[in-house]
């Protein structure tokens, strides 16, 4: 009510006066933060009428131009309930004689004959001028249902989320039993979509205008979808969104109509809004079973199985035994070439070329031998030569 006030631009302040419930002046604290209205409270067991005192005075003091005051109403057999309602009502018109100008009482729809007996009881006390009935919804949890999914959206409250996903579990049992015809798991379908629940859940916003169970339905069913395509064949029967629409949408028709003639297929394609190719094709894919590829080598029959002569085309193995043999010639022909060097030609070419760690400088193998760097390049370079020609020829 003080959110709709807001709305139509008017200035709203909400006083905490149920201080006899547990939790009330939380929960009223709450709403008003989600919905970014000041409220004026005191703690647990607190006086009422001293907390409606504060919240005219600062009202007054701050133009507001609307003040609604909760105040504790279930308890009606309560003398002193009754007692402090009235003492509340006599500081309010000690502050302004016009005032309360409503004095609503809220009822639980699903109260029943208990109702007539509480209206009667607030009305000889302080005479009601209206009633509010709540929680027409039938279930007596949409009030709490909005509340919880409030608390998560604008706060992140794990344990509201947790209320929100046990009191929905029964709603994915009842849509899981709908794919029972799929020949897998029901605990895994009913887990999947508990999945689609949870996130819904987080994604839920609470303005939306949409119960959360109709937003939900649409996650859970997503998921026993994606569960159910993944799992109905190795290979995928669906991997677009429109062949997946495809596969359930056929799954229900040919419960009905069971093999299709080709009239039978144009009239489902054009119902579908896909091609009649897209129908067969669909349903040849559901119609097909998977092979064993592989059998076991003991059966006699099957001992010249496909898989025993499958070609792997990422290696040609003629080019590896060429590419082997090269090199073992290569290896030849080098060693050949060297042992046709003299001694000191040969450590030259060693040193220089054929160690693994480190390369010697001309300077140290000029000092090894007692000759110039300059010598040293002339004898590695006529080596070369003769290695090159020895291995070219």
């Amino acid at each position: 009510m003080a959110y709709k006030y807001k709305l139509e631009g008017k200035k709203v302040i909400i006083a905490a006066g149920d201080t006899f419930r547990a939790g009330a002046i939380e929960q009223i604290k709450t709403l008003g933060e989600i919905y970014n209205i000041p409220v004026i409270f005191d703690y647990y067991k607190s006086d009422a009428a001293s907390v409606v005192f504060k919240a005219i005075n600062y009202a007054k003091k701050n133009d507001f131009q609307i003040l609604i005051i909760d105040t504790a109403g279930r308890l009606h057999n309560k003398i002193n309930l009754m007692e402090e309602l009235k003492k509340i009502v006599k500081v309010i018109k000690k502050l302004d004689s016009t005032a309360p100008h409503e004095i609503m009482i809220a009822i639980d729809a699903h109260t029943g004959q208990n109702t007539i007996n509480q209206v009667n009881v607030f009305n000889n006390s302080i005479n009601i001028s209206g009633i509010t009935l709540t929680k027409l919804d039938g279930t007596a949890k949409g009030d709490e249902e909005k509340f919880l999914t409030r608390q998560l959206h604008y706060h992140g409250d794990l344990i509201a989320a947790k209320k929100l996903i046990l009191s929905h579990l029964r709603f994915v049992i009842h849509i899981a039993r709908n794919y029972s015809g799929y020949g897998l798991p029901q605990a895994d379908l009913i887990q999947e979509g508990n999945v689609g629940l949870m996130k819904a859940v987080r994604r839920f916003d609470p303005e939306i205008g949409v119960r959360l169970v109709s937003f939900a339905v649409h996650w859970i069913k997503a998921e026993i979808h994606e569960y159910v395509l993944r799992n109905w064949r190795i290979v995928k029967v669906a991997t677009t969104k429109a062949q997946r629409k495809l596969f359930f949408n056929l799954r229900k028709a040919k419960k009905k109509l069971g093999w299709f003639n080709q009239y039978e297929v144009d009239m489902l394609a054009k119902t579908l809004g896909v091609t009649s190719k897209d129908v067969r094709e669909m349903e040849s894919r559901m119609s097909a079973q998977d092979m064993r590829f592989d059998f076991h080598l003991e059966e006699e029959k099957h001992k010249n199985c496909s898989t025993r002569h499958l070609k792997d085309k990422t290696s040609n193995f003629a080019n590896l035994i060429a590419e082997d043999n090269w090199d073992l010639h290569a290896t030849d022909k080098l060693c050949s070439a060297l042992s046709q060097l003299d001694t000191r030609s040969q450590e030259i070419i060693r040193a220089r070329w054929l160690q693994d760690d480190s390369r010697s400088t001309l300077q140290v193998l000029a000092k090894k031998y007692g000759i110039s760097a300059e010598r040293v390049r002339q004898l590695e370079k006529n080596a070369m030569k003769k290695i090159r020609f020895s291995v070219e020829s």
